[in-house]
This record gives structure tokens, sequence and C-alpha cells, in this order.
């Protein structure tokens, strides 16, 4: 019996829809480590400048994201 490979998706529910390419495809990654690189890549907010040294844990995604498995 052959085992199902498992792939990842991302749900955004600002989109309130998972997240596609030019093409309008579902993006599916092999790992969850890629995407994890994706979001970080391209939804991530860039660290705003402190005044001072004490470093809060700022929102770190433009918006809420789930990761889902997929078969």
């Amino acid at each position: 019996m052959r085992k199902a490979k498992v792939k990842y998706v991302i749900f955004s529910f600002e989109m309130g829809d998972y997240l596609c390419n030019e093409d309008n495809h579902i993006l599916v990654f092999d790992t969850l480590g890629l995407a994890y690189q994706y979001l970080q890549l391209r939804h991530q907010k860039p660290v705003p400048a402190h005044r001072t040294n004490k470093l809060v844990n700022p929102d770190v995604y433009q918006a809420p994201f789930k990761l889902l498995k997929v078969c």
C-alpha cells in the first residue's frame, strides 16, 4: 500500500480564500517549511523601528493565516 504524500495550503482569513498564484491556481507546498517561507517572503510586516531597546512582539503577518494539510 502506498502512503499519500501530505502537502500544505494556506488559507487567508482576510481574503476568505486560499492563496493563489497569478493564474488563479491554489498554491500547494510540499513541506510546512516552504509554506512558512512563502508567508515570510510575501506577507510579513516590516519590523517597526523601536525607540527603546525593549523589543515588543509585533504582529508578524499582514493578515491571519491558517496552514492546512491536504493529501
